[in-house]
């Protein structure tokens, strides 16, 4: 086996070992060689990636590492959406987000969820305009911060 075949079997395995809901293999002959797949089963339940494709290695990483972010983001946002809703909030959970709104008004809010660089990367809910709001942790606190901003009495 050469060398860069080793390297390959080496990078396969550490992928496996830190993304074990996803299958590798490396493809030398196509333009974008390191292909990852979810494995049967292993889909979040309120959806995510199936497939990701690379030219390298360390950008398949970074795509891995993006794509389990951006799952628990979204997962983040929907026992958010539960949370809000048990507070009689209207809640529309989408793609881009979470919108929150005050019952009989017009008044909402757009949550999302992304991580907090000053919070050594950890997620954190965010209104539209990029104010902070709670960790994505403490749903407590910011089901409680989030009703209390739309269910002020002016």
């Amino acid at each position: 086996m050469s060398g860069s075949e080793a390297d390959c079997g080496e990078e396969l395995a550490a992928l496996r070992a830190d993304f074990p809901d996803w299958a590798f293999q490396h493809l030398p002959s196509t333009d974008l060689p390191w292909e990852a797949q979810r494995n049967p089963y292993r889909f979040p339940p309120s959806g995510g990636y199936a497939w990701l494709r690379a030219a390298e290695v360390d950008r398949l990483r970074g795509l891995l590492a993006t794509a389990r972010e951006s799952e628990t983001a979204h997962a983040r946002l929907g026992v958010l959406q539960e949370c809000l809703k048990a507070r009689k909030l209207e809640t529309e959970l989408t793609i881009a987000g979470l919108r929150v709104t005050a019952p009989g008004s017009d008044l909402t809010e757009d949550i999302v969820c992304r991580t907090r660089p000053s919070d050594a990367g950890r997620l954190w809910f965010w209104t539209s305009e990029g104010t902070p709001i709670a960790e994505a942790d403490h749903l407590t606190d910011a089901a409680l911060l989030i009703t209390a901003k739309l269910l002020a009495i002016p």
